[in-house]
């Protein structure tokens, strides 16, 4: 059921025009600036994009002198959390054509923002990756203080098949709207 629903999703955000893509991007990363926690929180992890996902490169660039940045590096079964000092350092393609970093330190402590990519998420923060569980592992061992998923508003879902494995964000963000999913967030 989930590969049927996930090469559906791909297909319809590669349909999705380059320029909307591009722009819904910028609003996207324009809407997680605002919030005031994100202000205040430092560690960031943040995947790489490639193809039509939602475009990470440019947000990255940015914060690198401003915020310490971490980006996913697949080493066989398992994501390493490798810290990213410069856009230069990922050079090269992983195992899924993404650019990844070439160093190898793996960063175990805690993280403050964690933003998961998808190939779709639903309105209540629930999201279909690419069928590795490379983030749902990351995401249950680890427990980041906020967890954004980022989706352009086009192929955002009501609902989706979900499994007792899969982990909510707090957060699901699009070019139009910041819909908040763990009110419990607040309460931490």
């Amino acid at each position: 059921m989930k590969e049927k629903t996930r090469k559906k999703f791909i297909s319809e955000r590669d349909n999705l025009a380059e320029s909307y893509r591009k722009l819904a991007s910028e609003k996207i990363f324009k809407q997680i600036e605002k919030l005031k926690e994100f202000k205040n929180l430092n560690k960031i992890f943040i995947y790489v994009s490639f193809g039509s996902e939602v475009a990470t490169e440019q947000f990255i660039k940015k914060y690198l002198n401003e915020k310490k940045i971490f980006v996913p590096k697949i080493s066989g079964e398992e994501m390493l959390i490798i810290p990213l000092h410069k856009w230069e350092e990922l050079r090269k393609k992983g195992a899924f054509g993404i650019l990844e970093p070439t160093n190898t330190d793996n960063y175990m402590g805690e993280m403050d923002i964690a933003i998961v990519p998808s190939v779709v998420y639903d309105k209540k923060g629930y999201r279909i990756g690419y069928g590795k569980g490379y983030y749902d592992k990351y995401l249950s061992k680890t427990a980041p203080k906020l967890m954004i998923g980022v989706s352009y508003e086009k192929i955002l879902q009501e609902n989706l098949p979900i499994e007792s494995h899969d982990i909510a964000v707090d957060f699901v963000i699009t070019e139009k709207k910041v819909r908040v999913i763990n009110e419990n967030y607040y309460k931490r």
